[in-house]
């Protein structure tokens, strides 16, 4: 369906904002380990263009759900690896879709925060819209006139956002 939208692996990173020589034992940040941005719109713009930061800043175990076509119910499944997310593309090694992709087939992308988060009041309105935490942000991605919708929920930790669950509402 949506192969090429998805996820990235967790790196034990040190905190990027200390200061002074590193305790015995702990690692480093490099420039290679950086946190891409602390900003959101930031990061995601890097984490959408590499792969490889794909990989770097997606949190395992991940939670990945989905509609079942059988029965209409949404289950959730625990993702133990970025080879075995479901959505991931082969081709390319990503999870979440790359500004190339995005442009090609476009896609609409909408950002939820506790800022605009809608409300369990709201008409049609999905759980992963309903933000509750300030260091939380679900990335909505739908196919226009496909009936493809997958939500990639971030959470800010250790200086940096993390993929830590998918959501593939498509129907």
């Amino acid at each position: 369906m949506l192969a090429g939208l998805l996820v990235f692996s967790c790196t034990a990173l040190a905190d990027p904002t200390a200061q002074g020589p590193a305790a015995p034992g702990v690692r480093t940040v490099s420039a290679k380990d950086a946190c891409p941005s602390a900003e959101f719109a930031g990061f995601l713009q890097a984490f959408s263009a590499r792969s490889e930061l794909q990989r770097r800043y997606t949190r395992f175990p991940l939670e990945f759900g989905r509609l079942d076509d059988a029965d209409d119910g949404y289950t959730k499944s625990t993702i133990t690896s970025f080879e075995k997310v479901p959505n991931r593309d082969p081709k390319n090694g990503t999870l979440f879709p790359t500004p190339a992709y995005i442009e090609k087939f476009g896609l609409k992308i909408e950002t939820f925060t506790i800022k605009n988060s809608k409300t369990a009041k709201d008409e049609n309105v999905f759980p992963e819209e309903i933000i509750s935490d300030p260091a939380v942000v679900t990335v909505l991605v739908v196919v226009p006139d496909s009936g493809v919708v997958v939500f990639y929920r971030f959470r800010k930790m250790r200086s940096c956002w993390f993929l830590y669950a998918i959501s593939d509402r498509s129907t």
